[in-house]
This record gives structure tokens, sequence and C-alpha cells, in this order.
């Protein structure tokens, strides 16, 4: 008894109809990772946000060092630059060319003398301050 092409056709939808549902069943109860896996899986995980939590933090790190030093060598150019003063003969040379022939001397600014009565006075005011705070 030879079966027709439609036959085994047909038997073989009726056995994967049958199946299908059966291995699925299967696949679904037993395709499981062991605890061994789920560790691991949690382990490397947890190292991957670790790792770009650090990552993060040398970035930041890395950016402060960066700009302090910009600062510092700023800093240092205007160090630099606000020092320098020309030595004799250039300012001479300077004044000259802005019509001064004899250089101005720097201005000395001088304190009075405060008198006794002042002194006593500021003294309170001192004493007042510390005893209201203002």
């Amino acid at each position: 008894m030879a079966l027709s092409l439609y036959q085994l056709i047909a038997i073989g939808l009726a056995v994967a109809l049958i199946l299908i549902p059966i291995v699925r069943w299967f696949w679904l109860r037993f395709d499981m990772p062991s605890k061994w896996v789920v560790a691991d899986k949690k382990r490397r995980k947890e190292e991957e946000e670790e790792a770009e939590m650090w990552a993060k933090i040398e970035d930041r790190i890395a950016e402060e060092k960066s700009s302090q030093r910009e600062f510092e060598m700023l800093r240092k150019q205007k160090q630099e630059s606000a020092g320098k003063s020309l030595n004799e003969v250039a300012s001479s040379d300077a004044w000259t060319k802005l019509g001064i022939h004899v250089p101005l001397n720097p201005v000395v600014k001088k304190r009075p003398q405060t008198s006794l009565s002042r002194r006593k006075y500021s003294k309170m005011d001192n004493l007042l301050t510390l005893l209201i705070g203002n």
C-alpha cells in the first residue's frame, strides 16, 4: 500500500500540528539558563556598569586637571606679563617720546597723625561693633 504524495503531506502536517506544541512546551520549560549562567550574566552586567561609572569619573578628573592646567598657565602668563617693568634707559626713552624730559617720581601717600581722642573714639566703635555684631 503505497501512499500518494498528498497523503504523505497530510500525515506530515498532522504530525507537525501535534509535535510543534509539545516541542514548544519542552523548549519553554527546559531551555532556561542555569543558576551559574544567570549569576555570571549578572556579575558581568554589574562590572560593565561599574566600569562605565569609573570611566565617567576619570573623564571628569581629566577635565578638571586640564582646566586647572589652563588656569595655571593663564595665571602664570598674567603674572609674567604684569611683573615685567622697563629698565631705566627704556623708561627714559618712553618719557622722552611722550614729550616729558624728566620722568615723574611716584606719589607717596602720607597718613595724617591721629589724635588721642580719635583713637579712643575708634576703639569705642570697634567695641560697639563687636557687641552689636554689625
